[in-house]
């Protein structure tokens, strides 16, 4: 959350933060890159071991759109 109003404010630098009535719009979370590593087990065996990650997308609104009537 704190890098999406980072990249608002780099791209709006004449406007105030408090006044632009900033909310989320959308958050969306997919899987990302996936480490693969083994953990030895008994018997001289090998279970594997998924390291999951994800990415996570922010996107930010602002409410002084104009919008007519």
């Amino acid at each position: 959350m704190l890098s999406a109003i980072a990249n608002w404010q780099a791209k709006n630098a004449d406007s105030n933060m408090e006044e632009a009535g900033l909310f989320v719009k959308t958050i969306t979370v997919d899987g990302g890159m996936m480490l693969k590593r083994l953990r030895p087990a008994p018997q001289g065996r090998a279970h594997r071991i998924r390291k999951r990650s994800n990415h996570v997308t922010i996107v930010i609104g602002d409410n002084n759109n104009t919008q007519s009537n």
